[in-house]
């Protein structure tokens, strides 16, 4: 997040992850709701401006997530 580039969270966290969930069968809505609640915790930390940018990479792990 901090590089402003997403192929991290790809190669990182997204590559793989959502297969692997499953498999140990973690609920995905269960997990992406988690992302939603850090996004927001981070939001009230950061304030708004910040918050604002970093809430396009939290949602970008929702959306891979789903």
């Amino acid at each position: 997040m901090l590089a402003g580039d997403t192929s991290l969270l790809d190669e990182r966290i997204l590559n793989g992850l959502r297969e692997t969930y499953n498999a140990l069968g973690v609920p995905i809505g269960a997990s992406i709701r988690a992302v939603q609640a850090m996004k927001e915790v981070t939001n009230d930390l950061i304030g708004a401006d910040a918050g604002r940018e970093m809430a396009v990479y939290f949602d970008y792990i929702c959306t891979g997530l789903s």
